[in-house]
């Protein structure tokens, strides 16, 4: 019987979406929703790691330009240009508008589209901009800092949920309005995954509640920092204190600590309040965090 050799990359739960993942700071990180065919970030080596599965993916999101958040780009177009399967699926990149390296990279795409046997899009992004990728999925950008010009991304999800205005209403009045409008229920698009991108400080504006959040914290302490331009765990649980986060994971930590190192620091912060559940994306491992008891 033939073995299948081990998969080189990670598999979680996320609300209902299964996810492929890799994070190693400095290396590689990419997230793919495999559901509805997002992906966020194509670090270097991305593509051999997937492999078949890059087929799955229909929506490209790039946080900056950096090798291990962009560098797998060149593979994965020509990776999909030479293995068997789907040719007639586009692919859509999206990226932040105005940061150069990026628009580099797209142009010499651009120019060498016609060697691709399948349809890609290139899509310029601002802050604040949505982009609805099918009709129950949208992907909204946000402005981070960082060392050039990047982005968070917000995906939401639409959903069918009973109004919280009915909680004050009776039975009777409810059925009325089912009988007027059609429907007891309202269509809602509901924040379910944020990925942070490289980001230096925490992102403000976001809605609450998120349900997922991807927290790309380079550093555990700020005292560890090297560049001003990468977050530290601490800062992110100091401000996610006054947040509603029902899941996070912690990605691209620096290769300076061990996986156990991250969690008990992670576990034993006194600012530590987040009361969903936690874990560690450590290269293809998924790591629970233990509850702290402190956002009970």
């Amino acid at each position: 019987m033939k073995t299948q050799p081990p998969l080189l990359y990670g598999t979680v739960a996320v609300k209902g979406l299964s996810l492929d993942f890799y994070s190693r700071a400095l290396l590689c990180n990419f997230y793919l929703l495999c559901g509805p065919g997002i992906m966020f970030d194509c670090g270097d080596g991305a593509a051999p790691m997937l492999e078949q599965r890059i087929f799955k993916v229909k929506h490209l999101f790039l946080s900056h330009h950096h090798v291990d958040h962009a560098g797998g780009l060149p593979g994965m177009l020509y990776a999909r240009n030479t293995l068997p399967g789907d040719k007639e699926k586009p692919l859509h990149i999206y990226y932040p508008g105005g940061n150069g390296f990026l628009a580099e990279q797209v142009a010499f795409f651009a120019n060498t589209g016609p060697e691709l046997g399948f349809p890609v899009y290139y899509h310029p992004l601002q802050p604040g901009q949505k982009v609805a990728v099918d009709a129950r999925y949208q992907v909204q950008a946000y402005a981070v800092e960082h060392e050039d010009i990047c982005l968070a991304y917000l995906l939401y999800e639409q959903r069918r949920q009973w109004p919280t205005a009915y909680a004050a209403l009776s039975a009777e009045q409810i059925k009325r309005h089912k009988t007027n409008s059609g429907s007891a229920y309202q269509d809602v698009d509901v924040p379910i995954v944020f990925y942070s991108g490289d980001m230096a400080v925490p992102c403000d504006g976001l809605p609450q509640p998120v349900v997922t959040v991807l927290v790309d914290s380079t550093f555990l302490s700020a005292r560890d920092r090297m560049f001003t331009s990468h977050l530290a765990v601490e800062e992110f649980l100091n401000w996610a204190g006054a947040t509603r986060f029902q899941d996070v994971l912690y990605v691209h930590l620096s290769r300076r600590y061990t996986p156990d190192e991250a969690i008990a620091f992670i576990a034993g912060h006194g600012q530590n309040r987040i009361p969903g559940s936690q874990r560690l994306l450590w290269a293809n491992r998924c790591i629970p965090i233990p509850q702290t008891g402190k956002g009970a």
